[in-house]
């Protein structure tokens, strides 16, 4: 069957499931959402209880629960948001979009700590244990009246597993690429204290990411000769690329370690302690290189004749690829009086290492560079709720940050060891505060109307911030600056019926930068073209969502449909200078590159979601988003211009049969081309392309104890660009849980 009936027919199958007759989704979506009403309580009391009423929230709102996760065979948290409705997942570099937005503008929380990196405000999703998560709800839309300036798009909220009853689950895999995977987790709850320890281990050997490309040839040879085949390319100038082979397989390992400790004083007032840690490893192995020498052997380093005399030379860092590490540890600490409805937050995350080495050869014995970017956060988070207050539900709280960041390139003798370091090149730092108060009132008039108000006050500092050259030697000193914003929050919702909502909403979001982008230095050398600088006179960006909603439940099916825009005024992006003319550089003679405050961008987008279940044993979902983003203003080039990183087109579809312990379900993704539209299909680095993904998992269930999981990615093995990296091929893993009471 062509991937494009498989599509149609999961679309026709959700659409066509409302004229059967069958179960209701009403019961189940309001046990999901007085399930997540008071999951969401226990980590921030209330603050998002909105997001997890589905119908009866003026926002666009989901739940994914670690058992749906698990059962899906993920291998990391990424992977469970393909099928979210205005989600697009890039699988190459395992990160999300919400409304066409990064991350960068979605407040990700982790049992009620802030979770990015300091250095790029990238969130720290891949560090969370699949085998530990309770569940993850998703809010849509401007929600920085309570969140903060990161959540522009929106907020996703993820609940750990407490200790709050004895169980010991342990869980083991294995698939293509060589992937294994083990887990095990040991719970006791005694009469006030409950503990929890685990541990996950994922390992694969990866797939050829990425060809082995030559720019451009030359007049003569300059290295041995060699034979065999060649692709020529097209690139985005219109001229060719030459690929002489492969990098090789990208392989990973990752390690997760976990505690949580759980005190009852009484019924009501509780304390939690729970620490987490988190290390990767990312590294290319086994190059392939199309080329041979006079004898047969493989050539990583040579000169190949084209048909017109010219000579393509190609030497082994054409065919290296960086060796990445990462290592987290997570603390924090929650004070629950959930009869006074108070709850404190505090959090400290420390971000030991983040980075790559990088170098030219691919036994890793030569001179190379080691660029990380450690990071330290602390958090404080007091709330206390009043509900109900009449017809009120009255929330107010304070929120206390710092983040510090430390950025260092080393030289290393060996650039595959990043213990053989000889000397530091350039560091750079700095570090930013924020203080907000904020309040929300959540007001019923009537049975059928009901306006929620908030506001916050935002004061953000940034300061200490320097960048030292080394080689050659040369200091900068940032200033400090500060700013501070008011972000309002207003939301109106009529439900004519109690299976009607209408609603429309309006939020203020003000997203201070980056770090990296403040203070992070480049190389800098006094014959380099450029180099970049940080720039601390950056301002925090400011954007306004405008949302208008509705949702119905009509036969069985469950529909939302919501519009949305996103205007953001001071958006950020990197500019050259002209010598002397940035205030801040090593040398005022060189041209230098700074992120700026230039654009105004624009993100608009209409929604639209199905779910239905019927009778026993069957359900549907669809939904499909038509998003595009422009660059609406600015004194820059890209005025007018499409935000190339956005696919205009996302539709995931998915069915699921279960009858007693097993179950099947069938899903789908489609999505269209990103980048530049005069960019056509299939040019290495440069081309963006659509693609249809479909994938399947089922599982059986045998004696209650033990669960078998089988799930396989890119049924079709389709095959795609994007900006200069292969997805993944077909791939398949087979997995067994064990859980006792």
């Amino acid at each position: 069957m062509r991937r494009e009936g498989i599509l149609l027919y999961l679309l026709a199958f959700v659409i066509g499931l409302s004229v059967f007759p069958g179960e209701t989704a009403r019961a189940q979506n309001v046990d999901e959402g007085e399930r997540a009403y008071h999951s969401l309580d226990d980590i921030i009391v209330s603050a998002t209880r909105v997001a997890s009423r589905i119908l009866e929230i003026p926002a666009s709102a989901s739940v994914m629960t670690g058992e749906e996760i698990n059962s899906s065979n993920y291998s990391t948290l990424f992977e469970a948001f393909r099928s979210q409705k205005s989600v697009f997942y890039d699988d190459v570099n395992e990160a999300i979009q919400v409304r066409g937005q990064s991350t960068d503008d979605v407040q990700v929380i982790i049992d009620g700590m802030p979770s990015f990196n300091p250095f790029n405000n990238d969130s720290n999703m891949e560090s969370i244990p699949l085998l530990n998560i309770d569940r993850v709800e998703i809010l849509r839309g401007s929600s920085s009246s309570l969140f903060g300036g990161n959540a522009v798009a929106g907020v996703i909220n993820i609940t750990t597993v407490d200790p709050d009853y004895s169980y010991f689950k342990v869980k083991f895999g294995g698939g293509s690429e060589s992937a294994f995977n083990k887990a095990v987790e040991f719970h006791v709850k005694g009469e006030k204290l409950g503990v929890g320890v685990g541990w996950e281990t994922r390992r694969s050997n990866g797939y050829a990411q990425r060809y082995a490309r030559v720019a451009s040839s030359s007049a003569s040879a300059n290295a041995t000769l060699a034979y065999g085949p060649i692709k020529i390319l097209p690139n985005e100038n219109g001229g060719v690329q030459y690929i002489v082979g492969e990098r090789g397989d990208r392989g990973y390992s990752r390690d997760y370690g976990w505690i949580k400790l759980k005190y009852d004083f009484t019924d009501s007032v509780s304390v939690k302690y729970a620490m987490n840690y988190f290390i990767y490893e990312g590294q290319t192995t086994n190059a392939r290189s199309y080329l041979r020498d006079a004898n047969g052997n493989p050539l990583f380093a040579g000169s190949y004749q084209l048909p017109d005399g010219r000579f393509v030379n190609f030497a082994q860092s054409a065919f290296t690829d960086y060796v990445n590490r990462k290592e987290t540890m997570t603390h924090s600490l929650q004070l629950k009086d959930e009869e006074r409805q108070i709850s404190l937050n505090l959090g400290y995350s420390q971000v030991k290492d983040a980075g790559y080495n990088s170098g030219n050869d691919l036994a890793g014995i030569t001179a190379g560079t080691k660029a990380f970017y450690p990071g330290k956060t602390y958090n404080l988070d007091l709330q206390k709720v009043w509900r109900p207050l009449g017809a009120h539900n009255f929330l107010a709280g304070i929120n206390l940050r710092q983040d510090n960041m430390t950025y260092r390139n080393l030289g290393l003798t060996r650039w595959k060891d990043s213990s053989s370091v000889y000397r530091e090149n350039y560091n750079s730092g700095g570090k930013d505060q924020l203080g907000a108060l904020f309040a929300q009132d959540e007001m019923k008039f009537g049975e059928n109307f009901r306006v929620i108000a908030g506001l916050r006050f935002d004061y953000y500092k940034n300061m200490d911030g320097y960048s030292n050259y080394l080689n050659p030697r040369a200091a900068l000193i940032y200033p400090s600056h500060a700013y501070q914003e008011l972000s309002p929050k207003l939301a109106v919702e009529y439900m004519p019926d109690a299976e009607t909502s209408f609603y429309a909403s309006y939020g203020h979001a003000f997203r201070p930068p980056d770090l990296y982008q403040l203070f992070r230095i480049s190389t800098y050398s006094v014959s380099g073209a450029y180099h970049y600088v940080g720039n601390p006179f950056l301002k925090p960006e400011k954007s306004d969502t405008f949302e208008l909603g509705f949702k119905k439940i009509f036969f069985g099916v469950n529909l939302e449909m919501a519009l949305f825009q996103t205007i953001t005024k001071g958006a950020i992006i990197a500019v050259r200078y002209p010598p002397g003319t940035f205030p801040i550089s090593a040398d005022p003679t060189q041209e230098v590159a700074a992120y700026t405050n230039v654009n105004k961008e624009q993100r608009r987008g209409v929604e639209i979601s199905l779910e239905r279940v019927f009778g026993e044993y069957f359900s549907g979902y669809a939904n499909y988003a038509f998003q595009r983003g422009r660059y609406k203003g600015g004194s820059n080039s890209t005025v007018g211009r499409i935000i190339t990183n956005i696919p205009d087109h996302i539709f995931h579809a998915g069915a699921t049969f279960a009858y007693k312990d097993f179950d099947f379900t069938l899903s789908g993704t489609y999505l269209s081309k990103r980048g530049d539209r005069d960019v056509p299909k299939g040019i290495y680095y440069a081309s963006t392309d659509p693609y249809f993904q479909a994938d399947i998992s089922s599982n059986l269930t045998l004696f209650e104890k033990y669960k078998i999981t089988l799930s396989v990615n890119n049924v079709f093995d389709d095959d795609h660009l994007t900006s200069g990296y292969f997805n993944p091929g077909r791939t398949f893993l087979l997995s067994l849980t064990g859980t006792f009471s």
